[in-house]
């Protein structure tokens, strides 16, 4: 049977905030959409809704361009993660500490393309994904991406370290080494080093 939302209303007056909590999770699942639609207004349904319920309200949200920074409690970190893209777009910090790492990770990238500051979702995401995104912004021409160390793995500098030896890049090494492998610095100490006697030879030519 369908919810009569105008019935309930009409009958209850301004008590609908004291029914809710007899009320079943379905029924209050449909009214918190009905009153949303009519009112703006949705957050006396949120502890009584269903996740399914709080996931569906928040599809409606974002379809609407709203935040859903309210929902985030309500809300399981796989369905906030499965939220379409705008929601990311739309979203901000504020979401991390309920989402899941595939979560963060679109966060991250949203927040690049609003030009954020990046830092923050970096404790959030997966090490494999933060190492992606370095080497990703490294390509880009990024050369200072200190943040990104602590939170991926080593080998993601093998492929920075390629392209800067082939001149494809500019990257700042300096507070890389730290956390590269010993291959890897080596790989670097001996192309700075060749690079700085082959620049030598170049001015001596000029001579």
């Amino acid at each position: 049977m369908k919810f009569d939302f105008d019935n309930l209303k009409n009958k209850y007056k301004n008590k609908l905030e004291a029914m809710l909590p007899f009320m079943e999770e379905e029924d209050v699942d449909e009214a918190a959409i009905d009153y949303y639609r009519r009112t703006g207004k949705y957050a006396k349904f949120l502890p009584f809704m269903s996740e399914d319920g709080v996931r569906n309200l928040a599809e409606v949200l974002v379809k609407d361009g709203k935040k859903i920074s309210a929902l985030l409690p309500f809300m399981d970190g796989d369905d906030i993660s499965d939220l379409p893209e705008e929601a990311f777009a739309q979203g901000g910090k504020e979401m991390l500490p309920f989402m899941n790492e595939d979560g963060a990770r679109k966060a991250f990238w949203a927040a690049k393309e609003r030009g954020e500051d990046l830092t923050a979702y970096l404790p959030f995401m997966d090490e494999d994904d933060v190492g992606e995104a370095f080497v990703k912004l490294a390509k880009e021409g990024y050369t200072n991406l200190e943040a990104f160390y602590p939170f991926m793995d080593e080998d993601y500098f093998t492929e920075v370290l390629d392209d800067y030896i082939h001149g494809k890049n500019d990257f700042n090494f300096d507070k890389a080494i730290w956390f590269m492998d010993e291959d890897d610095v080596r790989r670097l100490f001996k192309y700075e080093i060749s690079k700085r006697h082959s620049d030598s030879e170049d001015e001596e030519d000029d001579d």
